[in-house]
């Protein structure tokens, strides 16, 4: 039996023995109110973090363009 056709039947016969590992075995953990990484029981607080989020993403990219230019010297 030649190299190549012994490696494919070890390949073979292992793929038979493999266990398979379903991605949705951790269904107990999506419950209500603890599918999202914060808690959401302090809504002034969580409104807070939504608007710092939000400002902190939208507003770095013109921050950013701001300081280059102004270190250019062209505003």
């Amino acid at each position: 039996m030649s190299i190549l056709a012994r490696s494919t039947l070890r390949v073979a016969q292992a793929a038979g023995r493999q266990q398979v590992r379903f991605a949705s075995g951790h269904a107990e953990v999506n419950t209500i109110g603890h599918t999202l990484p914060t808690s959401v029981q302090n809504k002034p607080w969580l409104a807070a973090k939504i608007a710092i989020f939000g400002i902190l993403g939208f507003g770095t990219p013109f921050y950013a363009v701001h300081f280059h230019l102004k270190k250019a010297g062209g505003a």
